[in-house]
């Protein structure tokens, strides 16, 4: 049986190694999106799709 969490893991195969670190736990990449996603200028309705996004990855 595959983890649950390994869903998210499609494609991205070999971009780790392409930037020389390490896999980012699911909190870490939650937390990088979301910083990401604040340094744009978006409407707030777009800003919360997006988080909502985020969140369930």
């Amino acid at each position: 049986m595959t983890p649950k969490g390994a869903a998210g893991l499609k494609g991205t195969k070999g971009s780790s190694s392409v930037a020389g670190t390490s896999p980012l736990t699911k909190e870490a990449y939650q937390q990088q999106q979301l910083d990401l996603l604040k340094e744009q200028s978006l409407p707030y309705a777009e800003y919360q799709k997006r988080y909502r996004q985020i969140m369930a990855e």
